[in-house]
C-alpha cells in the first residue's frame, strides 16, 4: 500500500483479529463525497494507468507476489463445459425469460464468440501486463474529499494485460443503471486519456494500441 502512486491509496487498516481462528480486519469507512462527473472518471483511471506502469508483470510477481489472473481457465472451463453446453439446447432459448431478454441474433453472436475467443485469448497473452487492480468498478473507488483516490476490494489483484483494467471502470456504473447508456462515448474517451496519462507518469512506452486491445 505504501508503495501505490498517488494519489491512490488503501484504506488505512488499523487492527487484524486472529482470535478463534478467524480473521477480522478493522479499517476506515471511507465517505464518499464526489460525483462521478468525467474528471472523476478521468482521475481514477490515471491512477490505474500509474498503477500499472509501476511493476512490470515479472516486478509484480517477484516483489509483490501477484500472479497471473488468466481467464483461460474460465472460457476452458466453466464456459465451455456448462455454460455452452446449456445454451447449445433449443428449449434455454425457448424459455420466455431468455426471450424477453435478448434479440433474435444474439444465439448466433454467441457462438460466433465462441469461436472467436480462443485466438483472441492467445493474442491476450502477448500484450505487456502490469499491476492490475482486478475489480476496478467505480463502486470499488472513493474519494473522501482529501485529494486522494482510495480503491478498495483488492481480491482479485494480479499482474495482468495493462488496459484491461479500464473494461471494470467503464460499464461498472451501467451494470447497475446509475449511468446513462448514452454517456458511454464520453466515459470511454475520457477513461483512455486518463489512462495514458497515468502511464505516461511512469515512464511507461506502452503503445495505444496495446491499451485498447487490453481493454476490449
Amino acid at each position: 500500500g505504501s508503495s501505490l502512486p498517488a494519489p491512490m491509496r488503501m484504506p488505512t487498516v488499523h487492527l487484524v483479529d486472529t482470535a478463534d481462528g478467524v480473521v477480522t480486519i478493522w479499517m476506515d469507512e471511507v465517505d464518499d463525497v464526489t460525483p462521478w462527473t468525467l474528471d472523476r472518471y478521468r482521475r481514477t483511471a490515471t491512477a490505474l494507468g500509474s498503477l500499472a506502469a509501476r511493476w512490470t508483470g515479472p516486478e509484480a510477481a517477484a516483489a509483490l507476489g501477484l500472479r497471473e489472473r488468466r481467464i483461460e481457465r474460465l472460457f476452458f472451463g466453466k464456459i465451455t463445459f456448462l455454460d455452452m453446453p446449456l445454451q447449445a439446447d433449443d428449449s434455454f432459448w425457448a424459455d420466455p425469460h431468455v426471450q424477453s431478454a435478448v434479440d433474435d441474433r444474439h444465439r448466433t453472436d454467441l457462438a460466433r464468440l465462441a469461436e472467436a475467443v480462443p485466438g483472441l485469448l492467445a493474442g491476450l497473452a502477448r500484450l505487456p501486463s502490469g499491476v492490475c487492480h482486478g475489480d476496478a468498478t467505480p463502486d470499488n473507488f472513493r474519494e473522501p474529499g482529501d485529494g486522494t483516490v482510495v480503491a478498495l476490494d483488492w481480491s482479485y489483484a494480479h499482474a495482468g494485460q495493462i488496459g484491461s483494467d479500464l473494461a471494470q471502470l467503464l460499464v461498472g456504473r451501467f451494470e447497475t443503471g446509475a449511468a446513462d447508456i448514452d454517456d458511454i462515448p464520453a466515459i470511454a474517451a475520457t477513461i483512455l486519456d486518463g489512462y495514458l496519462d497515468g502511464l505516461s507518469a511512469e515512464g511507461s512506452t506502452v503503445t495505444i494500441a496495446d491499451i485498447r486491445a487490453a481493454w476490449a
